[in-house]
């Protein structure tokens, strides 16, 4: 039961992000002739555009995604005409749908961009090994390594077929047995930290075509989960964890972006590809998933390090109405230490968009306008653009869970683009 209600929560959660994700995309520019990463969690977590050093590289990972999902999608790839895209898609497949399943659909996803782009040349990743103790795994990890053995099996035979680049990145990956993955290279027994991110850039660059760029090495410990811990309520708390360290973990790879633009706080930033709604070269998205304001504090000397010419924050939506008078006092610490390390750095901290408590959340947005003349930041205050007359969220623009839509997305763009 425990099992199942884990597997039930992982497909809830990714079906909240999976539609308001794939409208988005549609909002986006045209972008002709670059790369497109596409597939799952291991793709949308990294920052390809400075794992690379090129602009020219779209992220079309989306967590939780399948080959269906994928299928579902795929006029959205091709729209682009790019002139490469990687598919690195299948972790997600595994228990419903069989090998030969999972490679009829990359085919058919295949045959779409051959019709609708015909220049562009495809590159299919072999699907990574996984850990034990991973809970969302119902079958275990033992049956879900040989179902990815046998699909990198038909993969690499698949794109033999067809000409195309077959990359077997699996065997980089293992442990020392031979089947599951490194512990070096993992924050969860499942996805990559910033070190497995390291690895991987090393064999997809040739395919690239890019000359490697510095990357640092992350130094925070891998979160991974206890197999004592029966809990179910536990184990989900332990692996929301696990997501934001890993987040963390990938930005300490990357390398410094002086005079840049940097977008940072919680889920409304990181799910935004702000570089391209902007179509700016400055952009570099720093937002984490379900971020507290206390974890953004920790997030401060990642931020300062850049002394980008302006960030952009946007923290403490949960803290607005459950605890108030901590999450403005964390917020404060954040924003005096981010002024004093780098100084030159212009703040600006987004009000606390509409929820379920309207009071709460316009006294919470006072609060921060204090804070911003205390630091010398610039407030923005949205809540009154993208509210009701109930003062709930404006569905047009999102959920009360402050779920953007695309619509929502353009409006706040609209906002920010003044500051930029």
């Amino acid at each position: 039961m425990k099992k199942f209600i884990l597997a039930l929560f992982f497909s809830f959660c990714c079906s909240l992000g999976v539609p308001a994700q794939n409208d988005r995309y549609d909002i986006l520019p045209v972008h002709e002739g670059g790369m497109i990463f596409l597939g799952d969690s291991i793709t949308d977590d990294c920052e390809w555009n400075e794992l690379f050093g090129s602009q020219d590289i779209l992220n079309r990972g989306i967590d939780g995604n399948t080959s269906v999902s994928v299928l579902h999608r795929i006029k959205e790839i091709s729209r682009h005409q790019p002139a490469k895209v990687f598919f690195a898609i299948g972790t997600n497949d595994f228990p419903s749908r069989t090998p030969d399943q999972v490679l009829d659909n990359v085919r058919k996803c295949c045959d779409s961009i051959a019709a609708d782009s015909p220049d562009t040349k495809i590159f299919i990743e072999s699907v990574l090994p996984v850990g034990p103790n991973q809970m969302f795994f119902i079958d275990g990890h033992e049956a879900k390594n040989e179902w990815i053995v046998e699909l990198n099996r038909k993969y690499g035979s698949f794109c033999a077929e067809r000409g195309y680049a077959f990359i077997d990145t699996h065997p980089a990956f293992l442990d020392k047995d031979g089947k599951t993955m490194a512990k070096d290279h993992t924050s969860d027994n499942l996805h990559l930290n910033g070190n497995g991110y390291r690895v991987l850039a090393d064999i997809l660059r040739p395919y690239v075509g890019t000359e490697a760029v510095p990357l640092g090495i992350c130094a925070l410990p891998d979160v991974e989960v206890d197999p004592g811990v029966t809990d179910t309520d536990a184990l989900i708390s332990k692996a929301v964890l696990a997501g934001k360290v890993r987040r963390a973990m990938i930005f300490q790879i990357m390398p410094a972006h002086k005079g840049s633009i940097l977008f940072a706080g919680g889920s409304i930033m990181e799910d935004c590809e702000w570089k391209e709604i902007f179509n700016d070269s400055r952009i570099y998205n720093r937002g984490i998933d379900g971020a507290s304001v206390e974890e953004f504090i920790a997030q401060v000397p990642e931020l300062s390090r850049h002394d980008a010419e302006k960030i952009f924050i946007e923290i403490g939506s949960d803290e607005a109405v459950s605890e108030p008078g901590n999450g403005l006092e964390g917020t404060r610490k954040a924003v005096l230490a981010l002024k004093a390390a780098s100084p030159e750095t212009s703040l600006y901290l987004l009000g606390v968009l509409p929820g379920e408590n309207e009071r709460a959340i316009k006294e919470y947005n006072v609060g921060l306008a204090e804070i911003c003349r205390e630091a010398g930041a610039i407030f923005i205050d949205l809540y009154d653009s993208f509210t009701l007359a109930d003062g709930s969220l404006n569905p047009k623009y999102g959920r009360d869970n402050r779920k953007l839509s695309a619509e929502g997305y353009s409006h706040l763009a609209d906002s920010l683009r003044k500051y930029l």
